[in-house]
């Protein structure tokens, strides 16, 4: 709570709105000792990651985070600002803890004017990424339309109004097989349901 009232009345407005609109946060971050983190990346440079160095271990060079193909170190009380939609990877091969405040903002490039809608659109895409992770694999020209918009969250059922994969279930008929709600109700293709 009291880091929070802090931000709240220090922070910069893009520190705050970004977290507030679901594309940042800013959170402690603590790598124990021995640890790595594998390389990873944004999907998305609309943010810049900041690291204020708050428990730094001693060994500069065995406490480190690559970005792209750059290592760099943190040092106390100082911040280390990259674009995290570049590969990086972390690794503590020291016996301490290493400790930061991480704090995403908006990428200074990107207009006020912009922001919002590029947001929405990144986090929309992202939304439907992780649903495409439950397609399963019809057929070309099958006749499964429905089925994949009903999971895709793009129609719903006529009579609980539910949608999403997870409420779509396989009729196993070897004569008709099929896709039912989870209340029961056939999934027919061609119907419309929004």
């Amino acid at each position: 709570p009291q880091t929070t009232n802090l931000l709240r009345t220090s922070a910069y407005e893009e520190v705050i709105t970004l977290a507030e609109q679901g594309g940042g946060e800013v959170i402690f971050s603590v790598l124990a000792p021995h640890t790595r983190i594998r390389p990873h990346c944004a999907a998305t440079n609309l943010r810049l990651t900041a690291h204020l160095g708050l428990q730094v271990p001693s060994s500069a060079e065995a406490c480190r985070i690559r970005v792209a193909d750059q290592w760099y170190s943190w040092e106390e009380g100082k911040m280390l600002v990259f674009d995290d939609s570049y590969e990086h990877e972390i690794e503590n091969l020291t016996d301490e803890y290493r400790a930061v405040l991480l704090i995403r903002f908006w990428h200074p490039s990107l207009p006020n004017s912009q922001r919002e809608t590029v947001l929405e659109n990144v986090l929309q895409n992202k939304r439907e990424d992780v649903l495409r992770r439950y397609n399963p694999p019809f057929p070309i020209d099958s006749g499964f339309d429905t089925v994949f918009k009903r999971g895709m969250e793009q129609s719903r059922c006529p009579v609980c109004w539910r949608s999403g994969y997870d409420n779509i279930r396989l009729v196993h008929s070897i004569d008709d097989p099929g896709f039912e709600c989870v209340c029961g109700q056939p999934i027919l293709e061609g119907e419309s349901c929004n």
